[in-house]
């Protein structure tokens, strides 16, 4: 609840610049749900990847499965993100490293 009205307040320009420091300085994170999307892509980024090192030869379709994970809902996203120009270019050397079929 504190940190949420910290964030309202930074959107709203009503913290000083002293204070933003301060909670920066503390780890505050200002996007809770981007940093929740970055840690879940890494999450299924280590899953694909792992996939891959196992199964170099592997079909990579939307069907993929890896132990439990759908690993090609993962693929297909990746891919469609890609054509729209989303992924950074971090994310699309990970993936090229890793061995993924933009097909």
């Amino acid at each position: 609840m504190w940190a949420s009205k910290q964030r309202t307040h930074k959107r709203k320009w009503t913290l000083s610049k002293e204070r933003i420091h301060l909670l920066e300085n503390a780890s505050i994170v200002w996007n809770p749900k981007e940093k929740y999307s970055q840690d879940r892509w890494k999450q299924n980024f280590n899953i694909f990847a792992e996939c891959l090192k196992e199964n170099p030869n592997i079909i990579q379709t939307a069907r993929l499965k890896y132990k439990e994970y759908s690993v090609g809902k993962f693929i297909l996203q990746q891919r469609n993100a890609n054509k729209n120009g989303s992924l950074s270019k971090e994310q699309i050397k990970l993936l090229e490293n890793a061995g993924i079929n933009w097909g």
